[in-house]
């Protein structure tokens, strides 16, 4: 199975470096907005954490109740599909960050190959729920959907790029990218390469982060392809931004338990 054999075994220490080094990435374009974004999280009142538990709680639920509807082929569901990227940034298993989740769907993909059926089994059964739980991720449908195509075991292609095509299509939906306001809205860090990788040019220097109201919109110089005529190309980073953020502060505070 050539895609699958094509992967090395996810290296802990590897995966650990990369979102090392993201975090550091993503500090040094938003800083100073980080402390600020974290001071909001610690500031937040017992009634306004209860709120957001309770939207955490309510939007995951939504999330696991439509993976379902998929999976048993109603028809009406697949209507909604899009709707699953807003819904996978309140699930236990989103994440901003594309590079981990590809190691983990090449590695479970090469297990479910094990010569011990019984560990091939066991391996199937995690690839299929890894499936469902970043069945929102527009990177993890990338990556199932050729997979899917060599091996039926991993899903049915045709079905997971429909959702792919549906979820891909609701982010350009309304939104040209050419101002703040019809600035993409992206949910991890992948889409955002495949926001600029539709934006009509090549992209030149580095992005500025910036505030437009409430959100936090990354600004993109694009040079058009056929004019050479430098542009400007908003994208909305508010949620991965935001949510890589907590996730960051929430890894200081587990150190700080060992520290004295």
């Amino acid at each position: 199975m050539g895609v699958a054999c094509a992967i090395i075994f996810r290296d802990q220490d590897r995966v650990t470096m990369k979102r090392f080094v993201f975090f550091l990435t993503l500090l040094s374009f938003f800083l100073p907005y980080g402390s600020s974004l974290a001071a909001e999280g610690r500031n937040m009142s017992p009634i306004q954490m209860q709120i957001e538990a309770e939207k955490k709680a309510r939007m995951k639920n939504k999330y696991a109740q439509l993976v379902e509807r998929l999976y048993d082929g109603d028809s009406s569901a697949m209507d909604l599909a899009a709707s699953l990227r807003s819904y996978y940034p309140y699930t236990d298993g989103y994440s901003a960050f594309p590079d981990d989740l590809e190691d983990e769907i090449m590695a479970l993909s090469f297990a479910a190959q094990d010569k011990d059926p019984e560990k091939a089994r066991q391996a199937l059964v995690e690839y299929r729920a890894f499936i469902k739980a970043h069945l929102g991720d527009v990177d993890v449908l990338y990556w199932a959907i050729p997979l899917a195509r060599e091996d039926v075991r991993y899903g049915n292609p045709a079905f997971l790029k429909d959702i792919r095509d549906r979820l891909v299509n609701s982010i350009f939906e309304g939104h040209d990218g050419l101002t703040p306001d019809q600035a993409p809205s992206i949910v991890t860090f992948g889409e955002e390469a495949l926001v600029l990788a539709r934006a009509g040019g090549k992209v030149i220097g580095k992005p500025d982060l910036r505030k437009n109201g409430p959100q936090h919109v990354n600004v993109y110089d694009i040079q058009d392809d056929k004019t050479g005529r430098l542009f400007k190309f908003y994208i909305n980073v508010t949620i991965p931004v935001e949510k890589s953020l907590q996730e960051y502060e929430a890894q200081q505070k587990d150190i700080s338990k060992f520290q004295r």
